[in-house]
């Protein structure tokens, strides 16, 4: 969950801690929401696959056949996933901003869970913009956030409102922004019931087949 900013302080401070940040990504896993993750994925051997905001890289266990690239703003989270996963991926410390798409390989799969929801809507554009130029034909990205919606439980809406993340949307918002560059946008809404968490999910591509 990676913002363009790092400063954070008070209670968010300790989560620059990789274990406790782990620690919380294992709290509030969902099952449902990480099958239908890897539904939206699909096959992953021999793509190129780009992860902003990769933590301490636990993604790539899902795609362990691919080729990945990891980019997080936390020096303790990269320090962290290149002990883990060392010889078998690459991973850069940098923000979002600072992406260099013109050395990038050509990109099947952009990966973003819990990005966005730290952007402003300008941020994302921007972004969407630049990556849009590496995808392969059929490339894609993927998102995950988490999202409010208009029914949602009230502890919920309170467990959304205090993440480190402060530009967090409705669902119809994070695909409005999508749909300035991406023709094609899937989105699905995933609630947790225990504990309670709303996250919206979306496929971004130029291509209806991807």
């Amino acid at each position: 969950m990676e913002k363009s900013s790092h400063k954070v302080s008070g209670l968010h401070r300790i989560l620059n801690i990789p274990l406790f940040y782990n620690f919380i990504q294992w709290i509030f896993s969902h099952k449902r929401t990480q099958d239908e993750f890897i539904d939206m994925l699909g096959p992953t051997r021999g793509k190129n696959i780009l992860d902003v905001g990769c933590g301490t890289g636990d993604f790539f266990e899902m795609a362990p056949d691919s080729n990945y690239i990891g980019f997080d703003i936390s020096e303790e989270y990269i320090k962290k996933a290149e002990e883990k996963y060392r010889n078998r991926a690459i991973f850069f410390c940098d923000s979002i901003d600072n992406i260099d798409f013109s050395k990038m390989p050509e990109l099947d799969i952009v990966v973003l869970r819990g990005v966005f929801h730290h952007l402003s809507d300008t941020q994302i554009y921007d972004f969407l913009a630049s990556v849009s130029s590496r995808l392969s034909p059929k490339g894609f990205i993927l998102s995950m956030d988490n999202c409010f919606h208009e029914r949602q439980n009230f502890i919920s809406k309170l467990f959304v409102s205090l993440d480190r993340g402060k530009n967090v949307k409705f669902m119809a918002e994070y695909k409005e922004t999508s749909e300035k560059i991406f023709p094609y946008v899937t989105v699905k809404h995933i609630n947790q019931v225990f504990p309670p968490y709303d996250r919206c999910l979306q496929k971004l591509s130029f291509n209806s087949g991807s």
